[in-house]
Order: C-alpha cells, then sequence, then structure tokens
C-alpha cells in the first residue's frame, strides 16, 4: 500500500500530534484524549491511498532546529470534498480552522475548490528524527514543502533511519 509524506506545521503538530519531549497541559485537551485525528491539504496525491497507508509527517517551520520527519500515522481514510463538507464530517478531529482548511483547496483541475481531508490514527514518534539531507539519502528528489508518495520499500526505509524495529510485523 502506498503511502505519503507531508509537511505539518510545528503550530499543528504542537495540538493535533504532541510529542513526548513537550511539556504537557497539567489538563490535556480535547485533541490530546482522542488518539486518530484529521489532517488537511491540497488534494494532490491521494489516488494510491487506503485504509493502513502510512503517512509520515515532516514538520516544517520550526521555531528552534531545522525541520524534520517526527513520526507516522497511519491512514483510516480520507476525503476529498470541499472544505466545509470535510469540516462537518472531520472537524471534530482536527486543530484546523475553516479558513484554513479553505487555504488548502484546490484553485483549478477536476478538484477546484475541493481539499483532502487525511484521517488517521496510530501515530507514533519517530525514535530519531530525520532531516532532509538523510531523507534525500531515501527520496532523492524530497521536496519538504509539498506531499509525496512513498512506496513500500521507502517506507521500510524511512523507518530503518527513523530508529523503530522494522524486522518484526506488528506496527507498533
Amino acid at each position: 500500500v502506498g503511502g505519503l509524506i507531508v509537511p505539518i506545521q510545528e503550530r499543528f503538530v504542537q495540538n493535533l500530534i504532541p510529542q513526548s519531549n513537550q511539556l504537557q497541559m497539567l489538563l490535556p485537551t480535547r485533541i490530546q484524549l482522542r488518539t486518530d485525528n484529521a489532517y488537511y491539504r491540497s488534494p494532490t496525491v491521494f489516488s494510491e491511498l487506503g485504509r493502513g497507508s502510512p503517512i509520515f509527517f515532516y514538520e516544517t517551520q520550526r521555531s528552534q532546529g531545522q525541520s524534520q520527519l517526527i513520526g507516522e500515522g497511519r491512514l483510516l481514510e480520507h476525503a476529498v470534498a470541499e472544505p466545509e463538507e470535510l469540516l462537518a464530517r472531520f472537524g471534530n478531529l482536527g486543530v484546523y480552522t475553516l479558513a484554513e482548511v479553505q487555504g488548502h483547496a484546490m484553485k483549478a483541475g477536476a478538484n477546484k475548490g475541493k481539499a483532502l481531508a487525511l484521517h488517521f490514527d496510530w501515530y507514533r514518534e519517530a525514535a530519531v528524527a530525520l532531516p532532509r539531507t538523510r531523507i534525500r539519502g531515501v527520496l532523492p528528489s524530497f521536496d519538504p514543502t509539498t506531499a509525496r508518495r512513498v512506496d513500500a520499500s521507502d517506507a521500510l526505509e524511512l523507518r530503518r533511519l527513523a530508529g523503530w524495529n522494522v524486522d518484526t510485523l506488528s506496527f507498533l
């Protein structure tokens, strides 16, 4: 099953998929109480996605340090629709506002006015965060500003570089 590596801004990471080394508030937010969440983007690469597809998150626009691959989730489902329709369906899962989802809507083409929602679960943090240079060792034309397809062998190598045990069949 094909997957994706997607850019996600630091401000969304902190609320959507907090990392273990972050200070947590005394009371968790509504989003942090759930294991599933929704990520929105332009519907440019999604045709080969299916339930269980890996979604690698590449954190961008960091306040400190360089951008890096920080973790992976598993796709539960995806949908391409008008931003209002996506928020009606997945709005309680994500941290994006209507204006932010509208900003991901396509400006032209078959999906004009539509955005993509990726409903994911089973997020796990990378043991070793991967900067762009390490990712380009696996994906030479990796562009950290856009989503990119990842095939099964590339996903396996990214997992290995990120410090996960890839010798077992279990995702966890």
